[in-house]
C-alpha cells in the first residue's frame, strides 16, 4: 500500500516524516506488514517499508545521507531469502526516533511485481491467523508477559505456517556479506 492509502493509521507527526522522506528520495514509499492489516496497533508496531529501484547504490546513498540527517544509525542490513524459489536481495534499514519507528528496505526495481503481488498474500490473510497475531502482540506490548526474543520467535512461525514458501535465509552488513561469500564454507545457494 502506498502513503496516502494508510494516512489515517499515521499520527500527524509520522505521516510528515514520511511525506517528506519520499519526495526527498523521488521514490514511491510501499507500505507492508501490519498496518496493512487489522492487527496494526497504533503507536505500538513499527512500520515497514519498501522501495524498488533501479539503481541500488545510489539509492543506498540517498537513503545513508537522508536518514543520517535525521539520525545516526549503524550500516544496514543485507538480506537475502527466497520466493517461491526465486532469490531476492535487498538493504534493509531500522530507523528510529522520539515520533517514529520503521524498517525500511530497498530492493531492485526487477523485484517489485514478484514482491508486491507476495504483499497482497500477506494482506490478505485468514482471520484466525490474523487473530493470533493480535493476541502475541497484546501479550507482547500490553502485558509483557512475553519478551522480545519470544515474541519475534511466535511471530516467525505463524507466518511460517501460513506461507511456507517464502524463506529468509539470512541478512548480513556488507563485510559479513563478503566474509560470508569467501568462507569456504558459505551456502552459495542465495547467491544473485
Amino acid at each position: 500500500m502506498e502513503l496516502n492509502q494508510i494516512r489515517d493509521k499515521l499520527d500527524k507527526k509520522e505521516y510528515e516524516f514520511l511525506s517528506i522522506f519520499e519526495d526527498q528520495l523521488e521514490l514511491t514509499l510501499y507500505f507492508i506488514g501490519s498496518i496493512t492489516r487489522s492487527d496494526f496497533i497504533k503507536g505500538k508496531s513499527d512500520l515497514d517499508i519498501e522501495v524498488f529501484t533501479e539503481n541500488m547504490t545510489s539509492t543506498k546513498y540517498k537513503v545513508n545521507h537522508l536518514l543520517n540527517y535525521y539520525y545516526k544509525k549503524k550500516e544496514p542490513k543485507y538480506m537475502v531469502f527466497k520466493i517461491n524459489g526465486t532469490p531476492i536481495s535487498g538493504y534493509k534499514y531500522c530507523f528510529k526516533n522520539k515520533d517514529i519507528f520503521f524498517d525500511f528496505t530497498i530492493y531492485k526495481k526487477e523485484s517489485q511485481e514478484l514482491l508486491l503481488h507476495q504483499r497482497i498474500i500477506e494482506i490478505n490473510i485468514p482471520v484466525t491467523l490474523s487473530i493470533f497475531l493480535f493476541i502475541i502482540k497484546y501479550l507482547y506490548y500490553y502485558l509483557h508477559v512475553i519478551n522480545n526474543d519470544q515474541y519475534s520467535f511466535i511471530k516467525k512461525k505463524l507466518w511460517f505456517l501460513y506461507n511456507p514458501e517464502k524463506t529468509v535465509s539470512e541478512s548480513y552488513t556488507d563485510q559479513e556479506y563478503a566474509r560470508y561469500l569467501d568462507s569456504e564454507n558459505g551456502d552459495k545457494k542465495f547467491l544473485i
